[in-house]
């Protein structure tokens, strides 16, 4: 599975106030979000049904026990947030994000309440692959990718999706601690910053849920730990890559020679690939065709202060109130983009 599509966030811009250009998109994206809530009911009266499958009620239970864990221990602001679900629900969203080819800046997109974000999410696959060739008329890298939540910040009542209970179970609980996260703590225009902490609470609240949930020795705990150990490695390996295209296209290189340059480095990487001791089927069989400045783009968005998140939960002894509390205070000392 693809991790880092695998929580692309798709913060939608619901307001048709201000929209201007944005109208239809907006408009359209608000029918179908709009349909999403409308056919939603509450978890615990659809756990009464006979028609739910054994796997279904189990997962059903287990997002519940999810989100109790992280208001009462996590300390996540309580919601309704998937305490809901959609059952007829069968669309896939789509995630579209860009970046200049020889230098990594991101192409981004205005939406009304949220501000500037670096990546566009559509209902339609077909709406993801024409926005997508319009980028490409512009000589972006480009990505596209289907994303298994997103957090609408608390406008909304987030229900969940059938297609979200057949994630493998560590994904799961770190689906539902992300987007809780995103809908606790959010800086407008600081998208990097906003999915850098919610992949961390989602990663560290999975371990102690998973651990607390399940037992120290259990194999769904034992899972996550090979799965974010497998994480790590594959982290390191692509921030080496990263630094190296950076390195490249800060050089006085020509376009053209760094052109040449950017592919030999990518198609060697992906050459190496295979080398890396994984211990997981998730990082072993990482499809490596879409990597371009965009696709690194969206792995630095997500990863780039994991360790300062993890550090300042140990330094508060895991007091994960005084955690949230330290982060709530870097709101106005944050630097713009």
């Amino acid at each position: 599975m693809n991790r880092t599509i695998a929580f692309y966030g798709f913060l939608l811009g619901f307001s048709l106030i201000h929209a201007g250009c944005f109208l239809p998109y907006v408009a359209k994206q608000g029918y179908y979000q709009a349909k999403l809530l409308s056919g939603r009911q509450p978890i615990l009266q659809v756990l009464q049904q006979d028609s739910l499958t054994p796997h279904q009620r189990q997962r059903l239970q287990l997002i519940l026990a999810v989100k109790n864990f992280a208001t009462n221990v996590l300390a996540l602001s309580p919601n309704q947030n998937y305490s809901t679900i959609n059952l007829q629900w069968r669309h896939t969203l789509y995630n579209v994000s860009a970046s200049k080819p020889l230098l990594f800046k991101p192409y981004t997109w205005w939406f009304p309440i949220i501000g500037t974000m670096p990546y566009k999410g559509f209902f339609e696959k077909a709406d993801a692959i024409k926005e997508k060739n319009r980028l490409l008329l512009k000589n972006l890298d480009v990505q596209i990718g289907p994303v298994a939540g997103y957090s609408s910040l608390g406008y909304f009542s987030d229900p969940v999706w059938p297609q979200m209970l057949e994630l493998p179970l560590v994904f799961l609980v770190e689906l539902i601690i992300h987007e809780l996260a995103h809908a606790t703590i959010y800086f407008k225009n600081q998208t990097d910053f906003n999915e850098s902490f919610a992949n961390a609470v989602g990663k560290m609240g999975t371990l102690a849920f998973l651990k607390e949930h399940f037992g120290e020795k259990s194999q769904e705990y034992q899972d996550a730990i090979s799965i974010y150990n497998d994480q790590s490695l594959y982290n390191t390996h692509m921030w080496q890559l990263y630094q190296q295209l950076d390195n490249l296209y800060k050089s006085k290189q020509s376009p053209a020679e760094k052109q040449k340059l950017k592919k030999e480095i990518i198609f060697n990487f992906t050459l190496s690939y295979p080398e890396i001791p994984f211990l997981t089927v998730y990082f072993k069989n990482k499809n490596l065709n879409n990597i371009n400045n965009a696709y690194l783009m969206s792995f630095r968005r997500y990863n780039s202060e994991q360790k300062s998140f993890e550090e300042l939960l140990n330094h508060v002894d895991n007091n994960w109130p005084n955690f949230l509390k330290n982060i709530r205070s870097l709101e106005n000392k944050r630097p713009l983009g």
